[in-house]
């Protein structure tokens, strides 16, 4: 919970305040190099919690990580080509944040409504 609680809070500043596009490019770390920790970090994200992933609603992650990724492919490739594209791409990040909020509102209810899925997980005991 607390990776999804990071990872997701870093997603919300950066956008809110285009961390990658614009504050970080001034103090000299490049775009794509903001944009790889990005996905590295998601990638650990996966790894740390597919038991959790698999075991739950796994098409509404697919669907936020792809809507995610092609927003951040038009972000660098294609919005320096057309300025509409834009649309385009916050479009695409609309969609992958609802999903990516949608996944793990879905699973947290789940988790915490289901004692023995979250015993599991050995955080269960806490909310007793």
């Amino acid at each position: 919970a607390a990776t999804a609680g990071l990872l997701s809070g870093w997603l919300a500043l950066d956008d809110a305040f285009l961390v990658h596009e614009i504050v970080l490019p001034e103090l000299g770390i490049a775009q794509n190099l903001v944009l790889a920790a990005i996905v590295v970090s998601a990638v650990a994200y996966v790894v740390a919690n597919h038991r959790i992933i698999l075991n739950h609603d796994k098409w509404l992650l697919l669907l936020a990580c792809g809507a995610l990724a092609f927003s951040m492919g038009v972000d660098t490739v294609f919005q320096r080509l057309d300025p509409v594209l834009v649309y385009v791409e916050d479009g695409a990040k609309f969609f992958g944040i609802f999903f990516w909020a949608s996944f793990h509102i879905t699973t947290m209810a789940r988790l915490l409504l289901q004692p023995c899925a979250a015993d599991d997980l050995g955080f269960a005991a806490s909310f007793r």
